[in-house]
């Protein structure tokens, strides 16, 4: 599954926004929030805190992809949910489709990653033929 999202910085001082408490790194500011929130008489997990102060609009939390109303996973409170319900609609998305034709023609001359069986077939071979440059690396590697 293809796992696409925009991070938060980790760096710096973070507050909690549920009790103003300050802490130098995120990890502390997460287990905090787990301890003292989760149990305690506010109760909030870290999907409901995140909600509540980083969620940027209504449709953050669904599929992005057009005709879809699915929610999406929430992977974090650093991270926030993903934009696709499933692999599924991940693959079926126009621009995510064309960027692996684009990476498909640029690694290996086609468009589709089908036609490279039927173009090594035509050559006679069953499998990638061996760059002799990557072998001599590889031998030096190791």
């Amino acid at each position: 599954m293809v796992i696409t999202h925009n991070r938060k910085p980790r760096q710096g001082k973070f507050t909690c926004l549920e009790c103003d408490i300050t802490f130098n790194n995120a990890m502390k500011l997460g287990v905090h929030i787990y301890r003292e929130h989760k149990y305690g008489e506010n109760h909030i997990n870290s999907e409901e805190y995140y909600n509540k102060y980083f969620k940027n609009d209504d449709y953050e939390g669904t599929c992005i992809k057009p005709g879809c109303t699915n929610k999406t996973m929430f992977m974090g409170m650093w991270i926030g949910y993903n934009k696709y319900c499933s692999p599924k609609c991940c693959r079926n998305d126009e621009m995510i489709d064309e960027a692996q034709r684009k990476t498909c023609y640029k690694r290996y001359g086609v468009y589709n990653i089908k036609e490279i069986t039927i173009k090594l077939a035509k050559m006679g071979l069953k499998k990638f033929p061996i760059n002799e440059k990557l072998t001599k690396k590889r031998k030096e590697w190791y």
